[in-house]
């Protein structure tokens, strides 16, 4: 068995996922059924051992590989243990959400995670909206007095995941957010810390047409090689690539 700090944990998980999530699907991968199980058995131990946010990660990406078996139970018990744990309980709903058995189990779970957003006293606001977005779930329709409000905030992590989240209000604004991110984007200037967001909501909206993923190319290329948005650019032109069907 592969053994790893818990440090590093999050980044070797990330690393196993793109490893499921690529060679799965490759007949002339050269990774075997062994290695395959070696990586699911990996992700299911750091699930159960690991604390925090790096057990968070490892089950959605054992989630996202149709691969969840224990993850519920797990979390059921983070959530007697957490749930009042302010930010890390916004991680557990997350989880919970995504493997809830029909949409009534789900919808309570992320009515939770709404209404840490919408309580303005929170702690942990920015995250409860990150995971909305993440769950393609707007605020705005229900609440649109306090997800104005956060538009218009000086906080910019929390303005740009509002952002994020609002694109899922309606068919609309979904279709026309890649070109409102994409600008931002262009506005930001020498600022890695607004390019980031976007740049992270557009690797998961990937909707991008020809033009827009040009214009998002020669962005990320453009941006310096020590700049933290450089990364978060360049993973969305890969999956725009990838979901546009276009060779890398």
């Amino acid at each position: 068995m592969m053994t790893i700090n818990a440090k590093h944990s999050s980044l070797y998980v990330l690393i196993l996922f793109f490893i499921l999530g690529c060679n799965t699907q490759n007949n002339d991968s050269k990774t075997t059924n062994n290695d395959m199980t070696e990586y699911r058995e990996f992700l299911q131990n750091t699930m159960r051992t690991q604390s925090e946010w790096v057990k968070v990660h490892a089950a959605e990406y054992l989630i996202w590989t149709d691969n969840t078996e224990g993850v519920k139970t797990e979390f059921l018990e983070q959530e007697k243990q957490f749930g009042l744990s302010s930010p890390y309980r916004i991680g557990i709903w997350r989880t919970l959400a995504q493997v809830s058995a029909d949409e009534k189990e789900r919808e309570m779970w992320i009515q939770k995670i709404e209404n840490a957003f919408v309580d303005t006293l929170g702690s942990d606001r920015v995250h409860a909206v990150e995971t909305l977005a993440k769950l393609k779930r707007s605020p705005l329709e229900k609440h649109p007095l306090i997800t104005t409000a956060a538009l218009e905030s000086n906080n910019i992590p929390l303005a740009m995941y509002v952002f994020w989240s609002t694109a899922y209000t309606s068919d609309d604004s979904l279709r026309n957010s890649p070109e409102k991110l994409i600008g931002l984007i262009e506005k930001a200037g020498n600022d890695p810390k607004l390019k980031s967001t976007p740049g992270y909501a557009l690797r998961h909206l990937a909707l991008l047409n020809d033009t827009q993923l040009q214009r998002l190319t020669e962005l990320a290329l453009s941006e310096p090689a020590d700049s933290p948005a450089r990364i978060y650019l360049l993973s969305a032109v890969f999956v725009s690539n990838q979901k546009n069907g276009n060779p890398l």
